[in-house]
Order: C-alpha cells, then sequence, then structure tokens
C-alpha cells in the first residue's frame, strides 16, 4: 500500500513540481517505509521553496536530529510495549523540538 503511495507521490510531484504539499506527503510516507535520505531529500525541497514551512521544520529535525533518534528508539520500545518508557522517550523528542523552534 505505502510503495503505491510512493509510486504515485513520485509521479505527481514530478507532473507539478513545486509543490509543498505532496512533496511533504511523499516525504512522510519514504519515512513510513524506512527510507529516512529520500525523506530528507523532499523535506529539504519543501524548505528551499518555503523555508518557513514549520511542518518541513519539524520533520526535518525529526529525521536528521536527536528529536530523530528519540523518535527511532521510541519506536523500538513501543514494538516492545514498554509504554513507560515510550512517553519518557516521547516528552524528551518533544521538548528538543521545542528548542529547535
Amino acid at each position: 500500500r505505502l510503495s503505491k503511495a510512493r509510486d504515485d507521490l513520485e509521479h505527481y510531484t514530478t507532473v507539478v513540481p513545486g509543490d509543498c504539499e505532496g512533496m511533504m506527503m511523499l516525504a512522510y510516507v519514504y519515512k513510513d517505509l524506512g527510507e529516512p535520505t529520500a525523506a530528507t531529500a523532499c523535506v529539504q525541497k519543501v524548505l528551499n521553496w518555503r523555508p518557513e514551512n514549520k511542518e518541513a521544520r519539524q520533520l526535518y529535525q525529526i529525521l536528521r536530529g536527536r528529536a530523530g533518534e528519540l523518535y527511532n528508539h521510541g519506536n523500538t520500545l513501543l514494538l516492545e510495549e514498554k509504554v513507560d518508557e515510550v512517553s519518557i522517550c516521547l516528552s524528551e523528542g518533544m521538548e528538543q523540538l521545542n528548542m529547535g523552534f
């Protein structure tokens, strides 16, 4: 399902270049597919077009920064059903995001 979304969005962003919303959707699909490099490239395009785009800035920080490390660690903890540790990890990640903006 995500692969189909990726293919459709890759086509769409080629046909309609400069569409920030379409590019962000593609970034999220790449992220969910475990392709952070491709997701980061999409986010960087959006930031080149619209540097003030808060959603793109937040996703960039998640993909590239400490918040990203905490996000990934939180997902691992969630899969291990360590719910209490997940909430601590998410709180730390949110603090990191808030400090960056």
